[in-house]
């Protein structure tokens, strides 16, 4: 993502970021027996996605 933002190449960052974050939260969700720590990271990917998702929506 940071060779794609100094290339300002906005938009493949949020698509990489985008993917990467939703993968994430996806594994974190469907982990058996997930420790807390584990539902905590797929929370915050959750979170995270979503800002991307509005900041992308904003340019």
């Amino acid at each position: 993502m940071e060779k794609l933002l100094v290339e300002q190449r906005e938009q493949d960052a949020s698509a990489l970021a985008l993917a990467t974050t939703a993968w994430l939260a996806g594994v974190a969700e469907n982990a058996d027996s997930p420790s807390p720590a584990v539902l905590e990271t797929g929370s915050v990917m959750g979170h995270l996605h979503q800002d991307i998702e509005e900041s992308a929506g904003h340019r």
